[in-house]
C-alpha cells in the first residue's frame, strides 16, 4: 500500500502538464536531482510527516547498514511499505 504526502499544487500542475514536463520544470539535471520514493509502514508515516526521516531509527540489520534508503522506482518503495 503506497502512502504519500500530497502536494495540491503538484498533482494540479501533474495533471496540467505531464510526468515528464513536471520533471523538466520542478528538477534541475545538472545539479544531479531527481524525484527519490521512500517505502514505509502506515504505522510510521505519521511520525515520518510530522518529525522527518532519522537515518538513526532504521533497520541496524539493513542490507547497506543502518540508514534511510531512497529509490526512484515507485514500485520499489512500495515493496518495504508493508500492507495495511
Amino acid at each position: 500500500m503506497m502512502m504519500n504526502i500530497m502536494n495540491s499544487d503538484l498533482i494540479l500542475l501533474f495533471l496540467t502538464i505531464g510526468s515528464k514536463d513536471l520533471e523538466a520544470l520542478l528538477l534541475l539535471p545538472e545539479l544531479n536531482e531527481c524525484f527519490l520514493f521512500h517505502g514505509t509502514t502506515a504505522a510510521t508515516k505519521d511520525a515520518i510527516v510530522n518529525q522527518g526521516i532519522d537515518y538513526r531509527l532504521g533497520n541496524q540489520r539493513a542490507l547497506f547498514g543502518q540508514g534511510c534508503y531512497f529509490t526512484e522506482s515507485s514500485t520499489k518503495a512500495d515493496q518495504y511499505a508493508g500492507m495495511t
